[in-house]
């Protein structure tokens, strides 16, 4: 058998491609390449990212440490009459 023969006997068909990458995946890599491309912007993006997670986290945080009885009633918010 040739090599000729055995690429034809092998060769898909027309109709099929490849499966395109995932969100997740393509997300990475573009973010990757922003980072190679530009270290700078890059490092203060994780900064601010960084500063809003903990601003979100304080405010969480607050929220648990509330006692039962500063959170309402309990009611639904309906009006005691």
């Amino acid at each position: 058998m040739t090599t000729a023969t055995h690429d034809t006997a092998l060769a898909q068909p027309q109709g099929i491609r490849a499966a395109e990458p995932s969100l997740l995946r393509r997300m990475t890599r573009g973010l990757g390449r922003f980072a190679r491309r530009s270290r700078m912007s890059a490092f203060w993006g994780v900064i601010a990212a960084a500063i809003v997670v903990i601003a979100l986290a304080i405010g969480v945080w607050r929220y648990a440490r509330r006692r039962p009885a500063e959170l309402g009633s309990g009611s639904g918010g309906a009006v005691d009459g």
